[in-house]
This record gives C-alpha cells, sequence and structure tokens, in this order.
C-alpha cells in the first residue's frame, strides 16, 4: 500500500484546524453560557436585595402590584405600625385595577390592641393610593384619649348623636372618630395617602 505523504501532511493540518475550531467553538459557549449564567445570578441578587429591602408589608405589596407600590407600602407600615408586634392578613386582587387587601393586628404596649384595614391600589399613570382605617380601645374616656393622644386634631362635628368626627387641620386627608363607651373610648382613625409615580421620593403624609 502506498502513502502519499503530502496527502497525510495535508489531512494532519485539517484535523488541526477542524480541532482547533472546535476548541475556540467549545470556549465560546464556555464564555456564553458562563456570562449568562453570571448575568441570571445577578438579576436574582438585585431581586433578592430588592425584595430584602422591604418590610413584610413592602414585601406581599410587590407581589402584586409595582415597586413603587410596594414603596409606598413599605413607608406606611413603618410609620403606622413601626416596630409593634403585629399579622398580617392578604386578599389578593383577582383582576386588573383591585386593590390589595390587608387586615393587621397590632399590638403595641402604649396603645394595647389595634385592628388596621387597609386598600392599596396601582392608578396607573397617577401612582398608587393607600385608604386605610386603625380601630383601637382604650381605657380612658374619649376626652382624655383625645388630648393625651390626637392633641394634633380639632374637632369638627357630632355625626349624629354620640360619635365625634375630629380633623388633622395640616392634613385633611387625616380623620379621626372616637365613639364613647361605657368602659373607655373606641377610637377609628381613616387616612388616605397618594404617591405619584413622577416623584418616588415625594414624602408620605405623616398619621
Amino acid at each position: 500500500m502506498v502513502v502519499d505523504k503530502k496527502s497525510k501532511v495535508n489531512i494532519s493540518q485539517e484535523v488541526l484546524v477542524l480541532s482547533g475550531a472546535i476548541v475556540i467553538a467549545s470556549c465560546a459557549i464556555g464564555v456564553s453560557i458562563f456570562l449568562g449564567y453570571a448575568h441570571y445570578a445577578q438579576i436574582v441578587q438585585e431581586q433578592a436585595e430588592d425584595n430584602n429591602a422591604f418590610n413584610a408589608l413592602g414585601r406581599v405589596t410587590g407581589k402584586f402590584l409595582p415597586k413603587h407600590c410596594a414603596q409606598m407600602a413599605h413607608n406606611w407600615g413603618n410609620t403606622v405600625i413601626g416596630g409593634a408586634s403585629s399579622g398580617i392578613h392578604v386578599i389578593s386582587p383577582k383582576n386588573k385595577g383591585e386593590p390589595v387587601s390587608v387586615s393587621i393586628e397590632m399590638i403595641d404596649p402604649k396603645q394595647g390592641v389595634s385592628y388596621i384595614s387597609a386598600d392599596i391600589r396601582d392608578v396607573g399613570v397617577k401612582g398608587c393610593s393607600l385608604i386605610y382605617d386603625r380601630t383601637t380601645h382604650w381605657s380612658d374616656t374619649c376626652k382624655v384619649v383625645a388630648q393625651k393622644r390626637f392633641s394634633s386634631y380639632k374637632p369638627q362635628r357630632i355625626l349624629r348623636e354620640r360619635i365625634s368626627y375630629l380633623q388633622k387641620p395640616s392634613n385633611k386627608r387625616m380623620n379621626l372618630f372616637m365613639v364613647p363607651l361605657s368602659q373607655g373610648c373606641l377610637t377609628i382613625e381613616k387616612g388616605f395617602l397618594s404617591l405619584k409615580k413622577e416623584k418616588p421620593e415625594s414624602a408620605l403624609p405623616t398619621p
């Protein structure tokens, strides 16, 4: 059998070129996979950081509404609930435009037990809105509670016979209703907050 040395050299060179191409392609694929994984890992990390940046109320809201609404819920939760012990029940929206509805039990050493109900809604280009009621029972009379706890609110009128309506002059979206009881007083704080999407840094009103 006669072997053409020239052909053998050509074949060897072709194999070498093919092997080099395979190595280069493998490296390219490996780099692409690595970069893709690194990008994915970065996204996951950023999402985790965003998620961890919110309190429980902000995280729950963020599951159903845009991030700026979650930020609003987070800020409101820090202001109203603070570090008090609390438990949250969430009614998630079923259709577009429906609010995230939350019910909260808050236990505060100074105020006792409060029930808080809030609806957080995405209002599109206008941003987000939050309407809430906080109901608290006090052992003192309504007169004492008004003087000690709600001195910044001013009496407006009696709704019918017994329930007093008060309002905060500095923020007329913050309203207070006081119900005298045989033992103590029941207060219902009703507030409305809004956050424009264009200015997420705007300060939220203090309840």
